[in-house]
């Protein structure tokens, strides 16, 4: 049996939660990496499926800069259409699981919504879309126009 003053404990249950607070912001990195692959692999996928339809404008005159800015805008386009949504979509979530927690630990627990994190999310996420529409633009100016035309 350990006697413990109400110091130590306090002392100790604080070190639990910043340790399970550092966790779960480690997890929301995670989270944001694998976002960044998803758009990334979408992106790369929209280029491969448009190398023909490049090749062509390529071959019409459209610059290496207007390639790089099309594909930019089409990331643009899909993470104005889906980071609304899907920031919406988590707020519901998490407030149904919140509202699921007295069953599962016998107490409820209030629900806060942070506009500034909801804010920052957004913008982050739509940072990565940018970041993350790089690779796919640069792929699209370096396809080769010859080949492209021939491309199915």
């Amino acid at each position: 049996m350990f006697l413990l003053s109400r110091a130590d404990i306090r002392k100790n249950v604080s070190g639990l939660v910043g340790g399970v607070e550092w966790l779960l912001w480690v997890l929301v990195l995670m989270l944001f990496v694998v976002a960044a692959i998803g758009v990334v692999n979408t992106l790369t996928m929209n280029v491969l499926e448009q190398t023909r339809e490049l090749g062509l404008l390529r071959i019409v005159a459209m610059t290496k800069a207007q390639v790089r800015r099309t594909i930019m805008m089409q990331a643009i386009i899909i993470g104005c259409v889906s980071l609304p949504s899907g920031v919406a979509m988590g707020l519901v979530v998490a407030y149904v699981l919140n509202m699921a927690m007295p069953a599962s630990i016998g107490r409820p627990v209030d629900f806060h919504l942070y506009p500034r994190l909801v804010i920052l999310t957004l913008v982050g996420a739509f940072a990565i879309v940018l970041i993350a529409a790089f690779f796919p633009a640069r792929r699209a100016t370096r396809i080769n126009v010859v080949e492209a035309l021939h491309y199915e």
